[in-house]
Parts: C-alpha cells; structure tokens; sequence
C-alpha cells in the first residue's frame, strides 16, 4: 500500500492574527492550522481497503500577559503569545491522533481476535471433513443424514 507521504504533520495556515491590548499589557494570537496525514494512493489500492486518518483543523487563540515589573514590548509579546498558540496547536493535534490511535487499536485488536477465531473454525472444519470421509478417523461418520440446506443444483 502506498501513501503519499509517510509522516504526519501541523501545517499552519494564513497569518496569525494579533490583538495587543496596552491598558491591560496583554497580546492575544489567533492561530489556524491543518494535521496533514498520509492519504492512500488510490491506484495502488483497492477501494475502502486503507487505513486512513482523516486530518483535521485547528483555532487558537493564546494569550501573552506583561508581568508588572516588567516594560510592555509589542515584538516579544507577540512572539511569546504566537508560542503559546502553537503549542495549543500541537496540543490539539496529538489529543485528536490520540483518540484515533485508540480507534485504531481497538480494530487491531478485533483483527487479531477474528484470526484466531478463523484458524478455530478452519482447524474444525477440516477434522469435521476428516470425520465424513476418513473411515479410520474415531469419530467417522458411517449414515451420512440429508444435509438440512436444500438449495440445490444437479449438473447431468
């Protein structure tokens, strides 16, 4: 199966939008921003048979506060706030990819169970064909009963 990329990434998106407040000495960041996520490449994969993580969107919006003994600077208020914003991104991100890790592992889970169930019914399956056609098998089945299902085609 090939993927477009094999990594996951936060892409941010526009500019981040600053609002300075200088009676309160606060700056607030707006930050938007996309998960990028491997997508399937569909012609090397039948339909529906990828695992996929869908992406997903994010907004923030963080604060910077100037400490009392401290002078009001617009530039390292804004860096500090876009930081902050950042990191709520980042935040975001791997609390979404959390909840689809653990989507994730409950279907492997059921994977693995289904297997061990089809290696159960299989291995029952083949001693029960052992039992109509081996007669030296111990539970041979000698008077074969009709078969309940009745569908049926005869081809001369």
């Amino acid at each position: 199966m090939r993927y477009n990329r094999s990594n996951i990434k936060v892409s941010f998106t526009g500019e981040p939008f600053f609002t300075i407040n200088e009676s309160e000495k606060t700056i607030t960041c707006t930050l938007k921003a996309n998960l990028v996520t491997p997508v399937p490449v569909q012609d090397d994969v039948p339909a529906n048979s990828e695992a996929f993580i869908y992406g997903a969107a994010f907004s923030v919006v963080a604060k910077a506060k100037c400490s009392k003994n401290d002078v009001f600077d617009i530039e390292r208020g804004k860096r500090i706030a876009m930081a902050k914003a950042e990191n709520k991104i980042y935040a975001a991100a791997e609390f979404y990819l959390r909840k689809m890790r653990k989507s994730f592992a409950m279907m492997v889970t059921a994977i693995d169970d289904f297997n061990k169930k089809a290696v159960r019914c299989a291995a029952h399956n083949l001693d029960y064909i052992d039992t109509l056609s081996m007669q030296g098998h111990p539970n041979y089945v000698k008077d074969v009963k009709p078969c309940a299902h009745t569908n049926q085609k005869f081809i001369p």
